[in-house]
């Protein structure tokens, strides 16, 4: 969800006037840097108990509906409050990158034979510009662990972060230990993967490129 709203975010950040980029950017990097514990008790203010939209937790217990279309309507929530502030970094991140790779001699070459909009953006610019994007995913996972176990315990969310949360109060050791585990080789395999596939994308960083 975060990579679903940056990207788009940074390409609409991208057709703006430089003037206009800047301003939202800075917005952006306010949202970026609020807390997620405060960010979501404003989202059950807002969407629950002002505009009654959503339900603001408890996703299990009775009067729950276990529908499809429940378990959706409560995962909303928490889902926005964890995807929100990474979103406007992935943008950050992909504007920075591909006003670089604008300025770089492949793109250069390829709009002096011709080559715009679409045939010129998505192959030789987004392309080349996915790699630190990618690799921003491999860092962006502990922040997720950690920011998972503070939205789950505020939703009363039945998810791994509230598991973690709650073994620790509980002086529950051998979870608590397993949790950090699991997170610890989440965090490693999504590097390597973050890196396997900047690779894939930029010639650039093979270890057999010029």
């Amino acid at each position: 969800l975060a990579y679903g709203l940056g990207v788009p975010w940074a390409l609409i950040l991208l057709t703006l006037p430089p003037r206009w980029r800047r301003r939202l950017d800075d917005c952006g990097l306010a949202v970026a840097t609020v807390p997620r514990f405060w960010l979501s008790v404003m989202l059950i203010l807002v969407f629950h108990s002002i505009l009654g939209w959503l339900p603001a937790s408890h996703v299990t217990g009775a009067g729950v509906s276990a529908s499809a279309g429940g378990l959706l309507a409560h995962l909303v929530l928490p889902a926005f409050a964890l995807a929100l502030p990474s979103s406007f970094l992935v943008a950050r991140t992909t504007l920075a990158s591909i006003e670089r790779v604008s300025s770089s001699l492949h793109v250069k070459r390829a709009r002096a034979s011709g080559a715009s909009g679409a045939s010129l953006l998505v192959p030789h610019v987004l392309r080349t510009a996915a790699a630190p994007t990618l690799a921003l995913a491999g860092l962006d996972l502990p922040v997720l662990a950690s920011g998972a176990l503070v939205v789950e315990t505020i939703f009363a969310w039945p998810g791994m972060g509230r598991v973690a949360a709650e073994s620790v109060l509980a002086e529950d050791y051998p979870v608590a230990l397993a949790s950090c585990l699991l997170a610890a080789i989440a965090v490693v395999l999504g590097r390597l993967t973050s890196e396997a596939l900047a690779r894939r994308l930029d010639p650039r960083l093979r270890d057999d490129a010029p």
